[in-house]
């Protein structure tokens, strides 16, 4: 039972895990960093 319950949890750890990064990276794909900064600060910013 013990192993089942850690064998559980690991796979519960790699599946967040993927689900991160692949958040992180559609996310990163679709908006740049300074893309993100323009949205925030506004069009006239130099």
């Amino acid at each position: 039972m013990i192993a089942f319950t850690l064998r559980r949890v690991l796979y519960s750890v790699l599946v967040l895990f993927g689900v991160n990064a692949v958040t992180f990276v559609l996310f990163f794909a679709v908006n740049t960093p300074d893309d993100m900064a323009r949205m925030q600060l506004g069009r006239r910013i130099t």
